[in-house]
């Protein structure tokens, strides 16, 4: 009877008796089970980093910065560097970076800090050294911007 040549006999021509067929059997498929699932979860590290190397890459490509200063009445400055995204305007990025009160389109209080009608201290605002000429809702911000946050006396 003629008897087809596979890796298991190969395997018990050089073991002999020690090992049996079906120990034969399972160490070959753990063997390939171990081969594919390695090669498998290569696969996936990679891809995974592929898409976090495209996601950094065009998340920090949209994102523009700009520099928010912000000083009150008695000279009190914090400053701020800021990312948003194209087209958004200041008071979308004040919003989202600062504590803000504002009533109807005018700002109040930037972080807990408010105007004063009785004293005539109100908020403020220019932009790479220029007074704006519109409220913080309607001037969209550009990358690079300084803004100047400043409460005058009038």
């Amino acid at each position: 009877m003629f008897r087809p040549f596979c890796s298991t006999h190969l395997l018990k021509a050089f073991l002999g008796d020690f090992i049996n067929e079906k120990t034969i059997l399972f160490l070959l498929s753990l063997l390939a089970v171990v081969s594919l699932s390695a090669c498998s979860q290569t696969t996936d590290q990679t891809q995974a980093s592929s898409k976090e190397s495209v996601t950094s890459h065009s998340t920090s490509q949209s994102l523009l910065k700009a520099t928010i200063t912000v000083t009150d009445y008695e000279k009190k400055e914090t400053k701020t560097d800021v990312e948003f995204e194209e087209g958004q305007s200041l008071m979308e990025v004040l919003k989202a970076h600062f504590t803000i009160v504002e009533e109807n389109g005018l700002i109040t209080s930037i972080n807990g800090v408010s105007q004063d009608k009785d004293k005539g201290i109100y908020w403020m605002y220019k932009v790479n050294n220029e007074m704006a000429s519109v409220g913080a809702k309607d001037f969209v911000l550009k990358n690079g911007d300084t803004v100047q946050f400043y409460q005058e006396k009038y």
